[in-house]
């Protein structure tokens, strides 16, 4: 089924999406229509996201906004970004935008920064945000720690804070720990990361 469907969906998009919507299995509607948007995307984006916004199912919607917007990114991933971002936000699931970006900031990480600096607070820009950190810890900590305190969601932000910081105390703890001193955080986190670091420390 998942072969006749992924070919049929590369043949005829339209008419698999069609079919897909009269199935009762959501998992078959999920999977087909997945494909068959990302194939109609690729042929005229224009259509995509009207095409998104039919699907019953929510996590088609998800799953269909995600392989488009990695589509997109592959070739161009401001774009993919940008088209993530300009769908009504109920639609699109906030991980949508974690490849875009990734592979944007991997090429160009300040304009990346500059686009942040552009969109408006929420669960979007916090994926957003989590995926440039990725990006920037693994050579430049205090700028990714810089960025992930920004993230508005509590524990994505501690999440990301904490990975953050024990890269950083691999390699310069006192920096880490300056850094952490200087932040606005609850004393409870702030000692959980001295602590992290001090064993970072006793480590080497």
């Amino acid at each position: 089924m998942q072969s006749l469907g992924g070919t049929w969906a590369r043949q005829d998009p339209t008419a698999a999406l069609a079919w897909a919507a009269k199935q009762s299995d959501p998992d078959v509607e999920r999977w087909v229509s997945t494909y068959a948007v990302a194939n109609l995307a690729a042929k005229d984006l224009s259509n995509a996201a009207s095409s998104i916004a039919r699907l019953k199912n929510p996590e088609a919607q998800r799953e269909a906004i995600a392989h488009v917007a990695i589509l997109i990114g592959s070739q161009d991933p401001e774009r993919g970004a940008n088209w993530v971002m300009q769908l009504p936000e109920t639609q699109s699931a906030p991980r949508a935008l974690e490849q875009p970006v990734a592979m944007w900031a991997e090429r160009d990480p300040d304009a990346v920064g500059a686009w942040l600096n552009q969109q408006s607070a929420g669960s979007r820009k916090d994926a957003a945000v989590s995926a440039l950190t990725y990006m920037l810890a693994r050579n430049d900590a205090a700028s990714a720690a810089a960025w992930a305190i920004t993230i508005s969601e509590d524990g994505l932000r501690r999440d990301r804070v904490k990975s953050i910081v024990g890269t950083w105390a691999a390699k310069d703890s006192a920096a880490a720990s300056a850094w952490v001193q200087d932040q606005k955080l609850a004393e409870p986190e702030r000692q959980t990361l001295l602590e992290q670091i001090a064993k970072s420390t006793k480590h080497k």
